[in-house]
């Protein structure tokens, strides 16, 4: 997942106040820093000082905003599919694979491959599998080349699925007294 960019709209009315902080830029990482506290820290670990930029309302600095484009600039050539096109085909197969979803969370090789024949803008096999990689990258899905035979279209339910196998033993423990005994036969 990409960093976060924040951005801090000063609002110049007066005297500011801000509790006991004189600095409106102090003031306002102190108010991200209230904002995010009750965040996980696996999302706020996408917050970084590096991208943070003041701007007022009431001036505008032509400096600031070059700074935010150049910044956003680099950060996007970092991503893995920087400058990378992919067909309009993708969306059409995308949505028809949402819809799919909501039927199962998993569909056969087979299956994906003629759904994405019968879109609008049919897939070649080069742009089917460049699709399960890309959205593989993406986690939207999972797809192995050297397991091709499905694909997982719901990676929640393959994270739920990975839960009800591997627990932590402190929880298995404990889960023991709930196991059926002789009492409970018909």
């Amino acid at each position: 997942m990409p960093p976060l960019t924040a951005f801090k709209k000063t609002f110049i009315q007066g005297k500011y106040w801000f509790g006991n902080t004189t600095n409106i830029e102090d003031a306002c990482r102190d108010c991200l820093d209230k904002y995010v506290e009750d965040v996980s820290a696996d999302a706020r670990r996408h917050i970084s000082d590096q991208y943070e930029y003041f701007i007022s309302n009431t001036e505008d600095n032509p400096s600031v905003f070059q700074l935010i484009r150049q910044n956003l600039l680099n950060l996007a050539t970092t991503m893995k599919t920087w400058n990378q096109d992919y067909p309009i085909k993708f969306i059409q197969l995308e949505k028809c694979l949402q819809e799919k979803k909501k039927e199962l969370p998993i569909i056969s090789f087979n299956e994906i491959k003629q759904i994405s024949t019968e879109i609008p803008n049919p897939l070649n096999h080069e742009e089917l599998m460049l699709y399960l990689k890309f959205h593989h990258e993406l986690r939207a899905l999972v797809y192995f080349e050297d397991r091709p035979d499905y694909i997982i279209l719901d990676t929640q339910w393959l994270s739920d699925a990975f839960k009800c196998i591997i627990t932590a033993e402190k929880f298995q423990l404990g889960a023991r007294r709930h196991l059926f005994t002789d009492e409970w036969k018909i």
